[in-house]
């Protein structure tokens, strides 16, 4: 079963990234990350390595952040990041 769900990205790197959501995700669980590079939305394949309540709403609503480390990324995917983070003015590693 997959479920879609919206994600904050607080933290981005070519290793792996960090997001903020509502709903808890279990560790080691697989994931997709879609990230919007330009006009395409690229696709990464990654895995639950950390999660944890980061805030509760007022109407009880709990976020998490999570830290994704990306699996088995390509060559051309591990480009497209790299640019991306370049152009935020990161560096890549």
């Amino acid at each position: 079963v997959t479920t879609l769900q919206e994600a904050e990205l607080l933290d981005l790197s070519l290793e792996g990234a960090l997001v903020e959501h509502q709903g808890m995700l279990a560790l080691g669980s697989p994931c997709f990350l879609q990230v919007g590079i330009a006009e395409e939305r690229l696709t990464i394949h990654s895995r639950v390595v950390h999660s944890r309540v980061s805030r509760k709403e007022p109407e009880g609503w709990l976020f998490y952040q999570t830290g994704l480390e990306f699996v088995d990324l390509s060559r051309e995917a591990e480009e497209s990041l790299a640019a991306l983070i370049r152009s935020y003015g990161g560096a890549e590693a």
